[in-house]
Order: C-alpha cells, then sequence, then structure tokens
C-alpha cells in the first residue's frame, strides 16, 4: 500500500473529505479522530489488508504519519 493509499484509508475510514490529509497531521487536532475512530481504523485496516493492530500501538500514534508507520511492511525474522 503506498503512503498515498494509506492517506486515503485513513479518511475514507474518518469520513472526511479526498485530498483533506497529506501527513503529518496532529491526531488531536482531527476533529474525527477519538477512540471510535481508532477501533474503525483498526478494523479497516485487518478487513482490507489482514493486517491485525494492536490497539496499544494506534493509541500511542500521535500523528497521521505514526498511524502510515503502522502499515508499513516489516522484514521478516527469516530473511
Amino acid at each position: 500500500m503506498t503512503r498515498q493509499e494509506a492517506l486515503r484509508l485513513l479518511e475514507e475510514t474518518l469520513e472526511m473529505k479526498r485530498g483533506s490529509l497529506q501527513g503529518g497531521e496532529d491526531l488531536r487536532d482531527l476533529e474525527a479522530w477519538d477512540s471510535l475512530a481508532t477501533m474503525a481504523f483498526i478494523a479497516e485496516v485487518d478487513k482490507r489488508l489482514g493486517l491485525p493492530l494492536p490497539p496499544g500501538r494506534v493509541a500511542r500514534c500521535q500523528t497521521t504519519d505514526d498511524l502510515l508507520d503502522l502499515l508499513a511492511p516489516r522484514p521478516s525474522a527469516a530473511a
């Protein structure tokens, strides 16, 4: 998933206008970001990407970039 695709996913989850997010936004400044949005984001990422996100890690995110970092592929331990 590209950075732009991840931002669109977040916008859709938060029911924001397409193109509203550029990355780097402080989550506290987003009116739509709350505990319900946190759970919706976790569910949407799991549904679309098959990537389970630990709620505690998502809750510690402070910016949209922090959220996007959770979606970045991790190197395999077997590599």
